[in-house]
């Protein structure tokens, strides 16, 4: 902190013996050395006349005058921050292979139409291994020769605790509460990892509607098995320890990445 006080004016003026007569006019200013902040502060100091007179008492009078200091401080720039949305990046082509029993290292197979189960280790003739793309923003898992979409088949599923084989999507009968429905998947790792609601599914006694019967969210479908059938193994979603199933994991090898 720097002080400088500069006189401006002092002049005395004799008026008689011993009476001396004058004003001191000064200006103090005051600078911090804060970048934040500047202080102006003045402050004036006035003596009043002293008259000395042999005969009477001496009187003396000092008044001080000091402003108010005013604060100035440092405005700061508003800053302002940018959000920025970053959308899922696309996955490309892969393969499916299973991990686990009988069908470590054998990749998905399909006939590639409609309704068409997808299995392992199958050597009828048009079945072979399949391509796929995740579109990481719906969840849907998709054949990328054929463009049809992977779903759960509730068509043997009589109680919610039954297994629902995995199979391509069938338009005519799609979506909550019908025979298909999507699969919502992700990857995980190098593995895919997918959900599929849990529901019971039976046909009424005119074998004219198909009736369904949704189990708790919490309860859905969310682990792979295969089943043996004859020398095919079906690829499945369950829960639990289902009875003639094996607990599998399915592996996503690339083909092609973005």
């Amino acid at each position: 902190m720097v002080l400088a006080v500069s006189p401006l004016v002092t002049d005395h003026v004799l008026a008689g013996p011993c009476k001396p007569q004058g004003s001191i006019l000064g200006e103090v200013s005051i600078s911090h050395g804060i970048a934040t902040a500047t202080v102006l502060e003045s402050t004036t100091l006035a003596l009043s006349e002293t008259t000395i007179n042999p005969e009477a008492t001496t009187t003396t009078t000092t008044s001080m005058v000091v402003d108010t200091t005013t604060l100035l401080p440092n405005t700061e720039p508003s800053t302002t921050v940018a959000t920025t949305t970053i959308a899922p990046k696309p996955l490309g082509t892969f393969a499916l292979t299973g991990a686990g029993g009988l069908v470590t290292n054998a990749q998905i197979q399909s006939n590639g139409e409609a309704r068409g189960p997808l299995v392992f280790n199958s050597n009828f003739p048009g079945i072979e291994s399949r391509q796929f793309t995740l579109d990481t923003a719906t969840g849907r898992l998709q054949d990328t020769t054929t463009g049809d979409y992977i779903c759960a088949y509730y068509g043997q599923a009589d109680q919610p605790s039954v297994p629902v084989d995995i199979t391509n999507c069938d338009p005519a009968h799609l979506g909550p509460h019908k025979l298909y429905n999507y699969l919502d998947c992700r990857v995980v790792g190098n593995k895919l990892s997918c959900t599929a609601p849990s529901a019971s599914y039976y046909i009424n006694e005119d074998f004219t509607e198909w009736i369904c019967t949704p189990a708790p969210e919490n309860e859905a479908n969310n682990q792979f098995f295969y089943q043996h059938r004859g020398d095919t193994a079906s690829w499945a979603i369950s829960r639990g320890s289902p009875a003639n199933y094996i607990a599998i994991d399915v592996l996503v090898s690339a083909i092609y990445w973005p």
